[in-house]
C-alpha cells in the first residue's frame, strides 16, 4: 500500500547478515563513508557467493567489474551510486537549462563495520513547470539507523524540513514545514514480530500524522538461510519505514544487505492497522496479507508471492556469478519519472500541495 497513496518527496536505504558477507554481530556506529564492498552479495547454503541482480517488481541492481554497486532501481526511479564520498543520487534535467528539474541526493553516508548504513544527510532541489503553474521546492534532512547486537534493524529516525511555492497566473502560494518519521521494530528469537511506523508533518498550510502497526506471522515452511529481505518484509511501511517520501530507495537497499539482518524465516502473513490524521480528521484501516515463497535448492529466494483479493501474485529474484552480467535499467532524462502534468514533488513532505491542480 506504500504505492497506493499519492505521496511526495524523496529520501532512502536498507539490509545485510550471515548470508551477506559484509555482516557481523556488533554494531559499530562509526565506520566508513565508502560503502560496503559486498553489498548485494549473498552466500548460499552450498558456500557459493552470488550477486542479487533483481528482486522482482522493478527492483534491479547493477555492479561494476569489481562487484561494487553502481546503480539500482526501485521500480520507479533509477539511482546512481558513487564513492569517495559514498552518495546516492536521483536527478533529471539541468537547473541552468531546463524549466523542470530535480536533484535529490543522499550524502555523508556512514556505514558500520557490519556493512550496515548508520546515517546520512538528505538534500533536494526541484523546479516544476506545468500547464497551470510553476512550482519550486527545496528541502533537506537527515536519517539514522540503529541495530541490536544480532544485527537486526531496531529503529529508523528521519527528520526533514523545507519550503516551496507555487506560482499561478494571479497568485503565489508559499509554504514551509518540517516532517519526521520513526520506525521501531521488535525482534524475538531471530524473528521480526512487529514494526511500528510513526509519521508527522507540521506546516504552514496543513498538519498530518500517520501511525501504522504491522504484526508478522511465521511458519517453518520457509527458512531464510540466506537472511534475505523481500518486499513482503517491507509492505506498507514495514521494517524500514520511509524517509518522508514515496521515493526513498530504502526498500531496494534493504534487499542487498545495507539495513541489517533479515529474520530467520520468511513471514507467511502480516496483519496491520493504520491511523491517519489530516488537520484533525481521522481515517483508519485494517488489513491482512498472506505470503508464500519458492526457495531454491541453495537456500536463496527464487520467487516471492503475496495474495490480494483471493489471487496470488509472484515475482522472481535473479542472481549472477559475474557482477556485471546483469545491468539495472538505465533511463535517459526524457524517460525518467518526471511528475505528471499539473503536479510536482515536494522534497520534505509526503502530500501534494492542496492547491495543486490536475490537468
Amino acid at each position: 500500500m506504500k504505492n497506493v497513496k499519492t505521496l511526495l518527496a524523496m529520501l532512502l536505504i536498507a539490509l545485510c547478515p550471515l548470508a551477506f558477507t559484509a555482516c557481523s554481530d556488533d554494531d559499530d556506529e562509526g565506520g566508513s563513508a565508502n560503502g560496503s564492498e559486498t553489498a548485494g552479495q549473498v552466500t548460499t547454503s552450498d558456500g557459493s557467493t552470488l550477486y542479487i541482480t533483481s528482486a522482482g517488481d522493478g527492483y534491479d541492481f547493477e555492479y561494476d567489474d569489481d562487484g561494487q554497486l553502481v546503480a539500482f532501481s526501485d521500480g520507479y526511479l533509477d539511482y546512481e551510486v558513487t564513492y569517495n564520498p559514498f552518495a546516492i543520487t536521483y536527478s533529471y534535467g539541468d537547473p541552468d537549462e531546463d524549466d523542470s528539474y530535480l536533484i535529490y541526493t543522499l550524502s555523508n553516508i556512514k556505514v558500520n563495520s557490519n556493512g550496515y548504513i548508520t546515517s546520512f544527510s538528505i538534500s533536494g532541489d526541484h523546479q516544476y513547470s506545468g500547464k497551470y503553474y510553476t512550482a519550486y521546492d527545496k528541502g533537506s534532512g537527515s536519517a539514522s539507523f540503529s541495530y541490536d547486537s544480532d544485527g537486526h534493524l531496531v529503529k529508523t529516525s528521519v527528520s526533514t524540513s523545507g519550503s516551496g511555492k507555487e506560482v499561478y497566473d494571479d497568485e503565489t502560494y508559499s509554504y514551509s514545514g518540517s516532517g519526521s518519521v520513526t520506525t521501531t521494530n521488535t525482534w524475538s528469537n531471530g524473528l521480526l514480530t512487529t514494526s511500528v511506523y510513526n509519521y508527522s508533518y507540521k506546516g504552514s498550510d496543513y498538519t498530518e500524522t500517520e501511525t501504522v502497526t504491522n504484526t508478522y506471522e511465521y511458519g517453518t515452511d520457509y527458512p531464510n538461510v540466506t537472511y534475505q529481505f523481500t518486499p513482503n518484509n517491507i509492505y506498507y511501511y514495514g521494517v524500514v519505514g520511509d524517509l518522508c517520501s514515496d521515493y526513498d530507495a530504502l526498500d531496494a537497499l534493504a534487499m542487498i544487505g545495507y539495513l541489517g539482518k533479515a529474520p530467520n524465516y520468511h513471514p507467511t502473513s502480516v496483519e496491520g492497522t493504520s491511523s491517519y490524521y489530516e488537520d484533525g480528521e481521522l481515517e483508519d484501516d485494517d488489513y491482512t496479507r498472506s505470503y508464500k515463497y519458492d526457495i531454491n535448492s541453495n537456500g536463496t529466494v527464487g520467487k516471492w508471492y503475496y495474495k490480494s483479493s483471493s489471487k496470488w501474485y509472484g515475482y522472481s529474484f535473479t542472481y549472477s556469478l559475474l557482477s556485471s552480467s546483469t545491468k539495472a535499467v538505465s533511463l535517459t532524462d526524457s524517460e525518467k519519472a518526471v511528475p505528471a502534468t499539473g503536479e510536482h514533488r515536494s522534497m520534505f513532505r509526503k502530500q501534494l500541495s492542496k492547491r495543486a491542480k490536475t490537468a
